[in-house]
C-alpha cells in the first residue's frame, strides 16, 4: 500500500477514503475522496 499525502489546511471528510493526494488549501470528502471546495 502506498502512502498518501494531505497538505497543509486540507479538510477530509469524516469517513472518506483517500485514494490520492490532497492539494493544500482544499477541502475533500466522499469514497473516494474528491476535491469539492478551494479554500481562500
Amino acid at each position: 500500500m502506498t502512502e498518501k499525502q494531505k497538505r497543509d489546511n486540507a479538510v477530509i471528510g469524516a469517513g472518506s477514503i483517500v485514494t490520492k493526494d490532497i492539494p493544500a488549501d482544499c477541502v475533500a470528502v466522499g469514497n473516494p475522496c474528491k476535491v469539492v471546495k478551494r479554500v481562500r
